[in-house]
């Protein structure tokens, strides 16, 4: 393990490499701040997220580098190659923080065997660690245990009302997980969901949700948490853990054969041996915050890191709910809350030990040790304000790698109001249809409250027609399929998904004129939709109000039906119509400009694909061969297109040089026949080693596959551009051209994808 010097209370120069973009949740950003507010040594933190690389930075200039756990040390989106050729090569002391430890684990312990860490701050309980970071594999490696979370100062600060003065009764806001997590993933929703079907019978008032969308970020968070009087918990963690990523392929395989398949069987089917094989089961940065903001806990019996204790610190639901009416009417004895609240505020969120302080005294204690001087900060220090000025200019040139700003629909600053004022324009204006209804009501003087309705129905409208066109540009992908009940007509929001058949509502159903109400229902998606302004930012808002925030009835939208039907039926046209929906990429297939066109609209996009795609076909015989079969097959462009061809054959040039050790893909892939399927695999690398096709098993091949869902959906390639090919579904890519091919080309087909 590499040593640094601070014998004589030197301050180090140490480089934090994190995500740190002001969408993150408040608790990666309040981890991140804790060591440039609390260590005694000098801290810089970049962003190296969707860079390919730095030129201005350099790690030599800094006596220690760490990787926070908010970058994902195996993707080349969070950390570039360049990046951790840097790191690899990097003599200085090594330190990383991880988290979401019981996936990916091999590939996680050969990247940080590679790269040298010398500290893993891991949250692995001690007694599992010899198990998922064995020494054998990380000899060289420290490995200490921390937590998730801690409390954080301004939480402790933020003010808080007396608990008999709080809204809601019982808030929770959590997530689902994958099943391939084991038992103790599934807690987070099973304890919202049975807790809300309870509570129905009783008078607790509650807000509670379990889906991504009902998720809250930022400043918010602690303003709904601290108008809760108690919250529900699970411990967070896992009690599987994926070590080579099969489990969570077997499991995504078998779910997308059976859609409608529970935990339970999915559990009975695949997962019960390895149910158990690392219990990490440890306490979440929810509980410290509800501690913090005196919030009282309602929570599943645990461990909870022996941090809190039951009856102590909160009050314990077993986990079949048999003492459910106990819990419910200990949540309406204010006093007895407010006894435990005052104890849990004063043992754990005044402790010192489970203060950020703690974290960052944790790790100036972990890089203490005798070797050379501490470096310099002045040169570091200029060179990390270039760097941070070319990350800024990089991210200005290629606006896609930026992540969205979520802005509130409503509320907020004067800048805020702004904002959500040119995105309502800009979502307006760029719709005609839309446009022209707002030219109609435009020259007619309406009340105040009637021309709010107005700009929200048209806002509405104008976000549906662009979910219905595959134009949504930020949040959750979905359609829109109508119905017509009695003399309601509803747009239902629906995800795409396998499988999905939608119809569309026959005009006799759609008549205007015999309606009363037209009603958007976005509840299997949740409450909240998103537009974008930019690409920095987002507007984030209710679809409805009051007591439906996922439903909204147009009710000025069905006042201008009533005086401009042909306009409004006009606009509503592209709605009554089921979409075109692409079952292998499941998004909605837009209407495209002729390719000429489409490339000068989106130069930044297509110029450097089209250069690579020149590269491979210059430097390859055997593409340029299929390139000709393709060409002289009279139909086959007219069944798949030219598109399909020349993104085959571009996939297949990248495949070939990712088999011949050319590309870096994120793993090494191999080639098996399964049926009359010829299959590609990009697996974790070391896991396997790349093969050769067996002549004989050829004759069976109707069909090629690549198979990139272990490293993920898309394909990103380092170097200038908007070098970024998409897989479909599931990140399984199907050659539809070279299928077509085989019929008469077959040799060729087969020497090229199978020899190298």
């Amino acid at each position: 393990m590499a040593d640094v010097d601070d014998r004589d209370g030197q301050a180090l120069s140490v480089l934090l490499l994190a995500d740190d973009h002001k969408g993150q949740a408040t608790t990666v950003l309040d981890h991140i701040d804790a060591f440039r507010r609390f260590s005694r040594h000098r801290f810089d933190v970049f962003n190296p997220r969707a860079l390919t690389r730095s030129l201005a930075l350099r790690l030599d200039d800094y006596d220690v580098v760490v990787v926070h756990y908010s970058l994902v040390l195996i993707s080349d989106h969070y950390l570039a190659p360049a990046f951790r050729e840097q790191l690899a090569e990097y003599r200085g002391l090594k330190v990383q923080y991880i988290q979401d430890d019981y996936r990916q684990v091999n590939e996680m312990t050969e990247m940080i065997g590679s790269l040298g860490i010398d500290v893993l701050l891991t949250l692995v309980p001690e007694r599992e660690i010899d198990h998922v970071w064995p020494d054998e594999k990380l000899p060289r490696t420290r490995k200490l245990t921390t937590y998730a979370g801690y409390v954080s100062d301004a939480a402790v600060a933020y003010p808080s009302q007396p608990l008999d003065g709080r809204a809601v009764d019982v808030g929770y806001r959590g997530r689902e997980l994958p099943y391939w997590l084991g038992r103790l993933g599934q807690e987070k929703a099973w304890i919202a969901q049975e807790f809300v079907r309870r509570a129905a019978g009783t008078t607790l008032r509650c807000d509670i949700g379990w889906r991504e969308t009902d998720r809250i970020y930022g400043k918010s968070w602690y303003e709904w948490l601290s108008s809760c009087r108690a919250t529900l918990g699970t411990e967070s963690g896992s009690t599987i853990t994926d070590f080579d990523g099969t489990l969570q392929r077997r499991v995504d395989a078998y779910v997308l054969e059976h859609p409608e398949a529970s935990f339970s069987e999915v559990h009975r089917e695949l997962l019960e041996p390895y149910e158990g094989n690392v219990m990490m089961n440890i306490i979440s940065p929810r509980v410290f915050e509800a501690a913090a903001l005196r919030t009282a806990l309602v929570l599943f019996p645990g461990t909870y890191s022996g941090v809190i204790e039951p009856e102590r610190h909160y009050i314990a639901l077993e986990k079949d709910f048999s003492n459910f009416d106990d819990v419910a009417s200990r949540l309406r004895d204010v006093d007895g809350l407010e006894s435990m609240v005052a104890r849990t505020y004063e043992e754990i969120a005044k402790s010192d030990k489970y203060s950020l302080r703690a974290m960052v005294r944790q790790f100036d204690d972990a890089v203490a040790g005798t070797a050379r001087t501490p470096k310099s900060p002045g040169q570091a220090r200029l060179r990390h304000e270039l760097a941070r000025a070319e990350r800024a200019a990089t991210l200005v040139r290629y606006p896609a790698s930026r992540r969205g700003h979520t802005i509130p629909g409503k509320g907020g600053t004067a800048f805020d109001r702004t904002l959500r004022r040119i995105g309502v324009v800009r979502l307006i204006g760029l719709d005609p249809h839309v446009l022209r209804l707002v030219s109609r009501v435009a020259v007619t003087r309406r009340p105040k409250g009637l021309a709010n309705a107005v700009t929200g129905d048209l806002t509405r409208l104008a976000l549906l027609r662009r979910a219905q066109q595959g134009r949504i540009n930020a949040g959750a992908t979905y359609v829109v399929e109508a119905c017509r009940e009695h003399d309601t007509l509803t747009f239902r929001s629906t995800r795409l998904r396998p499988g999905l058949e939608l119809r569309s509502l026959k005009d006799a159903d759609a008549r205007l004129n015999e309606l009363s109400a037209i009603v958007w229902d976005h509840s299997e998606l949740g409450g909240t939709v998103h537009f974008k302004i930019s690409n920095a930012w987002w507007v984030g808002s209710d679809v409805g109000e009051g007591d439906t925030p996922a439903c909204h009835t147009f009710e000025a939208l069905l006042d201008m039906a009533r005086s401009t039907p042909e306009a409004v039926a006009s606009a509503l046209a592209p709605l009554l119509e089921a979409p075109e929906i692409d079952p292998v990429a499941l998004h909605v297939v837009r209407r495209r400009l002729p390719a000429p066109l489409q490339m000068l609209r989106y130069p930044r996009v297509y110029v450097p694909k089209a250069l690579l795609t020149a590269r491979l076909f210059l430097g390859d015989a055997r593409l340029r061969r299929l390139a000709w079969d393709a060409a002289s097959e009279g139909g086959l462009i007219g069944r798949v297109g030219v598109g399909t061809i020349v993104s085959d054959l571009v996939k297949l040039g990248l495949l070939r040089r990712a088999r011949t050790g050319n590309l870096d893909v994120g793993g090494n892939v191999v080639m098996a026949v399964s049926g009359d399927a010829l299959c590609f695999r990009t697996v974790p690398r070391g896991s396997a080693e790349p093969t050769d096709l067996d002549p004989t098993e050829t004759a069976l091949v109707q069909k090629i596959v690549w198979d990139h869902s272990s490293v993920g959906r898309r394909l990103v390639l380092p170097g200038p551009g908007h070098l970024d090919f998409a897989f479909g579904l599931d990140g399984v890519e199907p050659f539809i051209a070279l299928a077509e091919l085989l019929h008469n080309h077959r040799e060729h087909v087969l020497e090229a994808v199978s020899g190298v």
